[in-house]
């Protein structure tokens, strides 16, 4: 799908964490202009480690970690940029466990921790076998956290698939705040938190999720306008009925992609891939420290209404065979992602 190659001056450029771990053809995909774009927009969000605009003037590697953990932190970065997202989905496939990390400075700050956790051993013979536990190769730890960004990005991608073929558009019944058809239900309020002061959330079992969105109040009462990613809408409201319509459709390679995008096949892929190793990431987060008490990657899937039954069952049966790491199913399906699903 991409083809990767570097450029020349790009090798010759320090880059911070790009040239660190070796990813200056990730920087020319992203192109500067869109990184500093970036930069810019990130300037005033608060954040618990690395600013975007250190971590491509710094060099900067995470001690220890591979490419992987470089992946991810791109994914926080540029989050819900679905060609980002694919574009590393297929660089990934580059790496195995048998040649992560590949690059010589990941291999050496590796080997580093290593000794490090050597020495501790003999130091604190209490924690010794902490220790001799954080020796183990970091892949398969890396190679869950990139797939739960993977997933978590696609879903936000393919619920907005989802509402592009959603028909929000035409005369439908209305009560009160709420607005009804077959397919959706949507409701809108005041709201002091919004940036307009009213808010609206579109609902359906078509979506993985609810749309929520601000409702701008129009040049005229009982009229009000919305934007979602695709179209621009005018509300005009009734006493029992509501008419939605389409003001203006919007345009740009980020909607074709969207559109284009066949999701299913993409998930299916991750969750088959996930379920193959699912042994090797389960040993390998038994007894680390870093393990959180829930399998993220299956409580995230499982939250889609619309996943084929063979592939619940599948997860179900790797959960029960592992829930001495991952605990009980029923704590997958009460417990929630906020933000995600």
């Amino acid at each position: 799908m991409f083809s990767f190659f570097k450029n020349k001056n790009l090798q010759a450029k320090n880059i911070g964490a790009f040239t660190s771990y070796g990813m200056e053809d990730v920087y020319q995909f992203l192109s500067e202009s869109r990184i500093q774009d970036k930069i810019t927009e990130l300037m005033d969000v608060p954040t618990l480690g690395t600013k975007l605009e250190d971590f491509v003037s710094e060099d900067s590697v995470a001690n220890p970690s591979g490419e992987f953990h470089f992946f991810t932190m791109l994914l926080y970065y540029f989050r819900n940029d679905l060609d980002l997202a694919l574009y590393l989905l297929e660089k990934s496939k580059l790496f195995s466990e048998s040649n992560y990390q590949k690059k010589q400075i990941l291999q050496s700050i590796w080997k580093n921790h290593l000794d490090t956790m050597d020495r501790l051993a003999k130091k604190k013979p209490e924690n010794r076998e902490v220790y001799l536990y954080s020796k183990r190769p970091i892949y398969w730890l890396e190679f869950d956290r990139l797939y739960v960004e993977l997933l978590k990005n696609f879903i936000f991608n393919f619920n907005l698939n989802k509402l592009y073929n959603l028909q929000v558009e035409g005369e439908f019944d209305r009560k009160g705040s709420k607005i009804f058809s077959p397919d959706f239900e949507i409701s809108y309020r005041a709201n002091k938190n919004s940036k307009t002061g009213y808010d609206l959330t579109i609902k359906s079992e078509l979506l993985l999720r609810d749309i929520k969105i601000d409702l701008v109040a129009g040049s005229y009462k009982e009229s009000f306008s919305f934007n979602t990613f695709f179209a621009s809408y005018e509300i005009v409201l009734f006493k029992q009925k509501a008419v939605v319509s389409k003001v203006k459709s919007f345009s740009s390679k980020k909607i074709d992609l969207i559109i284009s995008t066949k999701f299913k096949n993409l998930i299916s892929e991750l969750t088959f891939n996930y379920i193959e190793n699912f042994e090797k990431i389960s040993e390998r987060f038994l007894n680390d420290v870093t393990k959180p008490d829930i399998n993220f990657f299956f409580l995230i899937l499982l939250k889609i209404h619309d996943l084929e039954s063979d592939t619940i069952s599948k997860i179900e049966e790797k959960l029960k065979s592992k829930k001495e790491i991952w605990g009980n199913i029923e704590k997958h399906y009460s417990s929630s992602i906020l933000g995600i699903i």
